[in-house]
């Protein structure tokens, strides 16, 4: 479920014997089932550290951290994995969407070895389960309890107050409409276009590492060219990085990419090159590209016909980079926010912002679309 560790179907018992529980992986540490049913097949390790955390144990830690920071992810994810599939008591059940992308390579095996229930071998009779003591069913639970939703939602969803009122009267409507309205002038400000680059932009980062895992087995015989630019044209621009990656990386094929994607190292701009050499190397693909750049960027007169990385560059990352460094500190009350692009001062007062939302709404667009056309037509 999306709401966390602290979201219960029930506060005094949120895992009642006798019924069926939706919980979180980490909800569920401490506590076994007869049986239990694991989904979110498609997740790949992802870097959980922050890259200031290493600056700060580097420079004052007197030894090195336990775990090297380039495994960390993977150490976290088997950890995670580990304590949902040792819940079960008789039968674990895997379970997901199945497509292109799920389960995810570090799965698949796993995956494709198991019998399916669907199967005439597989019968429940050959199991002998946990008996599960007998309870009084309530007749209804409520997936978010009440007395978490009014502890959280203030900090949740950055609301100044909350209230209890009654949804019959006109209080209820009158003061949903003054948080929403208090909520969206919030956004307006200024100083928000910050939060909403650098947050939108992170997500377009997992969406590019999906997008080229997905397009990867369409490259063909393109696969060798790309694998060559990766090496000399992407790892090699950084002298600092390059010996390590290239001796981690001997071969760079479908087996690991995804965790060359996520290196601390292959930074986002290094990614959304990538993810444009994918997409040329591929007509059917680049023609995709050009007609999602017509319809939601409304370009034409051939800029449509524009590489991904030349228009998602122009369009995205010298803003999120300016932003990330702006010249001055802004406030609530900012009318402008100084920032650098391309070497010169850029005001960023409410038109550019605006259209700077525009934009990142329109690109989430264009990534979403690419990914279901890969996924559902190729």
């Amino acid at each position: 479920m999306d709401g966390g560790i602290s979201e219960y179907e029930d506060e005094a018992e949120y895992a009642p014997s006798g019924c069926v529980s939706f919980l979180t992986i980490h909800q569920s540490k401490g506590m076994e089932f007869p049986i239990v049913l694991v989904d979110s097949l498609s997740n790949v390790p992802r870097k959980t550290y922050k890259d200031l955390m290493i600056e700060v144990e580097e420079k004052y830690f007197h030894r090195p951290a336990f775990e090297p920071y380039d495994q960390t992810k993977y150490f976290d994810f088997w950890r995670l994995y580990y304590t949902a599939f040792s819940r079960a008591q008789n039968l674990l059940v895997l379970t997901c969407d199945e497509n292109k992308r799920t389960p995810s390579q570090y799965f698949r095996d796993i995956y494709d070895e198991i019998q399916s229930v669907n199967s005439d071998e597989f019968d429940l009779s050959e199991f002998s389960f946990q008996s599960v003591k007998k309870v009084n069913l309530k007749n209804s639970f409520s997936f978010t309890s009440h007395i978490t939703v009014y502890e959280t939602c203030a900090l949740q969803y950055k609301l100044q107050g909350v209230f209890i009122a009654d949804r019959n009267n006109g209080e209820f409507l009158e003061k949903v409409k003054l948080l929403v309205d208090k909520a969206v002038r919030r956004a307006d400000n200024l100083i928000n276009i910050r939060g909403v680059v650098m947050d939108t932009t992170s997500d377009f980062d997992n969406k590019i590492r999906d997008l080229i895992s997905i397009s990867w087995p369409l490259l063909g015989d393109k696969e060798t060219k790309i694998v060559n630019d990766i090496k000399k044209r992407i790892l090699q621009d950084n002298i600092k990085t390059a010996q390590k990656l290239d001796n981690k990386y001997i071969a760079i094929d479908k087996d690991n990419i995804n965790d060359l994607l996520n290196e601390r190292d292959f930074t986002a701009i290094r990614q959304a090159r990538l993810l444009s050499w994918c997409i040329e190397s591929n007509e059917v693909l680049k023609k995709k590209l050009q007609e999602l750049f017509k319809n939601y960027l409304q370009l034409k007169n051939g800029d449509e016909n524009s590489k991904f990385f030349n228009r998602y560059s122009a369009d995205i990352i010298k803003y999120r980079n300016a932003l990330a460094h702006v010249k001055n500190a802004p406030s609530t009350k900012s009318e402008v926010i100084i920032g650098e692009v391309d070497g010169q001062l850029v005001k960023f007062d409410q038109e550019l912002c605006d259209e700077l939302r525009k934009k990142l709404l329109n690109y989430e667009k264009v990534l979403e679309d690419m990914y279901k056309y890969i996924e559902n037509e190729l």
